[in-house]
């Protein structure tokens, strides 16, 4: 896929510069105000981190309800009951906390290494009080467990297209605001060396890395009911790199889903 246009890559400042605007507010504010201060002064960043992305920006917050329904429509449909779910790239928290706003019975793991990502989820689950159901875990999935860096398209909170050192982002990318040194582990060895629970559901969405972390969770692919899955740039050119782990785990795509949403999220389901 080629590299981002000129047009796209301007709209991406703007929304830069407001984002990373807004959120320099918030941080600032962490120093000086009081618990619930803080709390409204981040709502308020959140929302004009929503405005930055309809201006054309490209900060992730905005994500549910705004760019990616079909993501809502599956936590809705198919997250149900008891069960584990993993979020992968989980961003700032918004489709973890949508799910556990709306089935108290599932237990969420929410993967996030971006630290400014992290810090917003994290501070978002301890002040809904959902600590004991919601875990967000400041690691990396990936192909090896080892000591590596992400490279940072941006330096602020509800940024996206930030990758692991050596690889690009789904466009071929190479992001260069910043660098941070991050622990990556592969889904098979979360569960088995350090016992999070093997996951029920599946929210892949890691801009590039996604063929790399389903090909290090055959395990987990074997049990799993279903997978949501990010399929844009080149793997939409060339999607048999993410169905072909998906497919020995013994899951299948639903059709109906893609062709209600299209296929820039591809729902895998294991058959009745």
């Amino acid at each position: 896929m080629a590299a981002l246009t000129t047009r796209q890559r301007i709209a991406d400042r703007v929304g830069n510069l407001l984002g990373g605007a807004t959120w320099g507010v918030v941080a600032a504010a962490t120093a000086i105000l009081p618990a619930y201060s803080r709390r409204r002064v981040r709502d308020q960043a959140i929302r004009h981190a929503r405005l930055a992305y309809l201006l054309g920006g490209g900060s992730g917050v905005e994500r549910l309800g705004y760019d990616e329904p079909e993501t809502r429509a599956y936590l809705d449909d198919h997250v149900t009951g008891e069960g584990v779910f993993w979020d992968i790239g989980a961003n700032i928290g918004e489709f973890a906390l949508h799910c556990a706003a709306r089935n108290d019975r599932v237990r969420i793991y929410a993967f996030e290494p971006v630290a400014e990502n992290y810090a917003v989820l994290a501070e978002r689950v301890r002040d809904g009080g959902l600590g004991d159901r919601v875990h967000a875990l400041p690691l990396a999935l990936a192909a090896r467990n080892e000591l590596t860096a992400i490279t940072l398209s941006n330096l602020f909170a509800g940024s996206v297209r930030n990758v692991l050192d050596g690889r690009t982002d789904q466009y071929g990318n190479v992001p260069k605001a910043g660098r941070q040194a991050v622990l990556a582990i592969r889904p098979d060895d979360a569960v088995a060396l350090f016992g999070v629970p093997r996951p029920d559901h599946i929210k892949l969405d890691v801009d590039g890395l996604e063929p790399e972390i389903l090909g290090a969770a055959p395990d987990i692919l074997r049990s799993v009911r279903s997978v949501l899955v990010e399929v844009k740039g080149r793997y939409a050119e060339n999607a048999a790199l993410i169905e072909a782990p998906l497919q020995a785990g013994g899951l299948a795509e639903d059709m109906a889903f893609r062709e209600r949403w299209g296929g820039e999220n591809r729902l895998f389901l294991r058959p009745a």
